[in-house]
């Protein structure tokens, strides 16, 4: 199975023009989000982002979103280490300390620079969510994942790990043509009564259909 996802992987290279690590963030991000736009732009592409490989903010969600990956074309043959676990979390200083933000900025692409002061000034002045994402066809240790896990909980920052077992069933879904279930949205409702009990009601009379929502 895990072959057939390496050659997915060659083929998104060719198709889209991408590294074999950033093919590996395009799916990733085309799994959760199925926008070509939104994965393009996400993406930084560059050698030394100082371990973000992807940052998009979701302006529907009220989210900055931090990604680092790490593509092993040996499926959980590699076992990451607890710096690279921890660094995405490192990275979150900025947002709060100007001394630990000047010296990231120091050397970083532009691109990223940008994007980041953009999304710095959203969670101060507009009170974002951070979250982070960490994606590894390697091995991430109990250890590891429950001490990192702890600390973003304590940071107030959103961290979701996927190593290769939970990758596997992300894999699986993608094959089977799921996507991820929807955050949270707020749908415009008409509320009516029909007969002596309240119900949700609708009519539409172009296409003469009728719609209730009943418990």
């Amino acid at each position: 199975m895990m072959n057939e996802f390496n050659e997915y992987m060659k083929e998104i290279e060719d198709n889209v023009g991408l590294s074999a690590d950033n093919a590996f963030v395009y799916w990733f991000l085309m799994y959760n989000y199925d926008d070509e736009k939104l994965a393009d732009k996400a993406i930084t592409g560059i050698s030394g982002d100082k371990g973000i490989d992807a940052i998009w903010i979701d302006y529907e969600r009220e989210t900055v979103n931090i990604l680092q990956a790490k593509f092993r074309k040996q499926w959980g043959g590699t076992t990451e280490t607890r710096s690279d676990v921890f660094n995405p979390l490192h990275i979150t200083e900025i947002f709060s300390n100007e001394e630990a933000k000047k010296e990231f900025f120091k050397n970083l692409d532009s691109k990223i620079t940008r994007d980041l002061n953009a999304a710095i000034k959203l969670v101060k002045e507009q009170h974002y969510k951070i979250n982070l994402y960490y994606i590894t066809t390697g091995k991430i240790s109990g250890p590891h994942r429950k001490e990192v896990t702890r600390d973003a909980e304590r940071s107030g920052v959103s961290y979701d790990i996927y190593d290769h077992k939970q990758l596997k069933l992300v894999w699986e879904n993608w094959q089977e043509g799921m996507q991820p279930a929807p955050g949270e949205y707020k749908l415009p409702i008409e509320t009516g009564q029909r007969g002596d009990d309240p119900i949700i009601y609708k009519v539409d009379a172009q296409r003469n259909i009728e719609t209730w929502i009943v418990t």
